[in-house]
């Protein structure tokens, strides 16, 4: 456009008036002259804005039918906002805002709220949980004393109790719910007391383990009515039933079945005494058993979750062993069949007036086994004794 010409620099989109000005000042002063000159630039500046209002003149009064034309549009337009548009316009700015008054407003209002109350529920979750978690390290501590102090083996299962208790607390979230989970471990109170909690579990757990083990290698107080074994089997039972089955397996009965084992190990290198043997390791054997059983039997653990009465210790003690859901006897009868066939074996296998006497009274060791011992026993043993005729001379 010519109207435009001389001036591009002016309506350039990157104009800016600085740059312009020093740009201008450099133009109009030379380098080596010690004055500045600020006069020339101005009249050029003025001269241009003269100018420029001339063009504007001249261009308003060539075309100046269509800037009426324009002008009027632009009245009739502002008529038409101010008659039709702008009520219409504020109306839906009042409903709008209604809406956001009534509505959206109460309703952020309400989310707020919420989570405040969720905050404030989560916090009176955590310190609900945390009093009774102190509550019960209370009782703990003063359990503990009384165990320290009485003598009476009842206070170690309510000691037990509470040492199950309290460490359900730290792993099971026990105060948590789907919508309010409570971690007590992120008091710093809780986590300190965790490991002190740790090392007083291990040490009762080992102390019960000791002083059933104790009472178990002693005749005279291992009998089903020894309540004070009754309870610290059950207290233990508590504490880590695996641990006390581990005690009972590994310990108690395979103690006894090696002292069985030796004893019909031993008769071997005299047969004509093996039936007198076999009754007597059959009768120990027969005693253990039934003093275990009613031992267990008497031994019940009330379930800390309140689903159910009683846990059935001897049940459970047998699904544990190697063959499940079989007896002790059974399992006891199983395992040193098995130990006195690898004995007899060898003996065997090492030939000798042993191994030759074995044979020749291996009709009167069968027939002991059948007269004296009945049911699994027998089945195991028999097939025990036959392998002394498998063994040839």
């Amino acid at each position: 456009m010519l109207e435009l010409e001389d001036f591009e620099a002016f309506i350039e989109d990157g104009f800016d008036p600085l740059k312009f000005s020093a740009s201008l000042l450099l133009a109009t002063n030379v380098a080596d002259d010690s004055e500045l000159d600020l006069w020339t630039p101005i009249k050029k500046l003025q001269f241009d804005a003269n100018e420029v209002e001339k063009r504007m003149e001249k261009l308003a009064s060539a075309n100046h039918e269509l800037l009426i034309e324009n002008f009027s549009r632009i009245e009739s337009t502002r008529a038409l906002l101010d008659a039709q548009i702008n009520p219409l316009t504020a109306r839906m700015k009042k409903a709008f805002q209604r809406i956001n008054n009534d509505i959206v407003q109460p309703y952020d209002d309400a989310v707020k709220l919420n989570g405040a109350m969720k905050r404030v529920h989560a916090t009176l979750n955590l310190l609900r949980g945390a009093g009774f978690f102190f509550l019960f390290v209370q009782q703990l501590q003063d359990c503990e004393k009384q165990h320290e102090s009485l003598s009476d083996s009842k206070n170690v299962v309510r000691l037990a109790r509470l040492h199950r208790q309290v460490g359900e607390m730290f792993t099971k979230n026990v105060f948590s719910t789907s919508e309010d989970p409570v971690d007590l471990l992120s008091l710093k109170l809780v986590r300190d007391y965790q490991p002190i909690f740790q090392v007083k579990t291990t040490d009762l757990t080992n102390e019960l383990s000791a002083k059933i083990s104790n009472d178990l290698g002693h005749h005279s107080s291992f009998v089903a009515s020894n309540e004070n074994l009754q309870n610290n089997i059950v207290a233990l039972s508590i504490l880590d039933e695996t641990e006390l089955f581990t005690l009972l397996d590994k310990g108690a009965m395979s103690k006894s079945i090696q002292v069985a084992l030796t004893s019909l190990t031993r008769s071997l290198q005299s047969p004509r005494n093996f039936e007198t043997v076999l009754i007597e390791v059959n009768q120990t054997s027969t005693n253990f058993v039934a003093t275990l059983s009613e031992l267990l039997m008497n031994s019940r653990v009330i379930k800390l979750d309140g689903k159910s009465s009683q846990e059935n210790l001897l049940e459970n003690f047998e699904n544990s062993l190697a063959l499940e859901g079989s007896s002790i006897a059974n399992v006891y009868w199983a395992r040193l069949s098995y130990k006195f066939k690898k004995n007899l074996v060898a003996t065997m296998a090492r030939g000798g007036p042993i191994a030759r006497n074995l044979r020749s009274h291996s009709a009167s060791i069968s027939a002991s086994v059948i007269k004296v011992l009945d049911g699994k026993a027998k089945e195991e043993m028999a097939e025990a004794v036959a392998l002394i005729n498998s063994h040839g001379p």
